[in-house]
């Protein structure tokens, strides 16, 4: 399923990047933004934790589109980690600070057990885990499930 054109039409005229990737890994980022582009998806980009909830707190306080649909997380890296920014994400979203209607779905280069997933996933709010690299048919797939729902 792709956007309809009234959802292009939308994000064209706002131009406000939906998308929100948050990885330490310039290579990583740089894939990423090239598969949403190719797709016609405007992104933003992160290098940590820190970085993307300062990025969601600024979109929150935007007059025009105040969250991202769809935020992939890198969980391991510098400053702080994406379980860590994903718990104050939804911090803030629980406190009204931010839009709760923003999906952060974990990245990570390890596999986990499904108990240790679903520990991870209550805490830091991760709607589904994906391990790394992520090629273009599943990212259109993750875009499918969880930006054009």
């Amino acid at each position: 399923m792709y956007p309809s054109s009234s959802q292009q039409n939308t994000e064209k005229q706002c131009g406000c990047p939906k998308i929100l990737i948050v990885d330490d890994n310039p290579n990583n980022v740089f894939v990423l933004r090239g598969y949403a582009t190719s797709l016609g998806v405007l992104c933003d980009e992160a290098l940590n934790g820190e970085d993307a909830v300062k990025k969601v707190v600024e979109r929150a306080e935007s007059t025009c589109c105040r969250a991202y649909k769809v935020i992939m997380m890198d969980i391991n890296m510098p400053v702080m980690d994406g379980m860590q920014a994903g718990a104050e994400i939804a911090s803030l979203a629980e406190e009204g600070k931010v839009p709760e209607e923003q999906t952060i779905l974990a990245l990570t280069g390890d596999e986990y057990s499904a108990e240790e997933e679903k520990k991870l996933r209550e805490k830091a709010r991760f709607a589904a885990f994906y391990v790394k690299p992520i090629g273009k048919k599943q990212f259109t797939e993750i875009l499918n499930q969880f930006y054009y729902y």
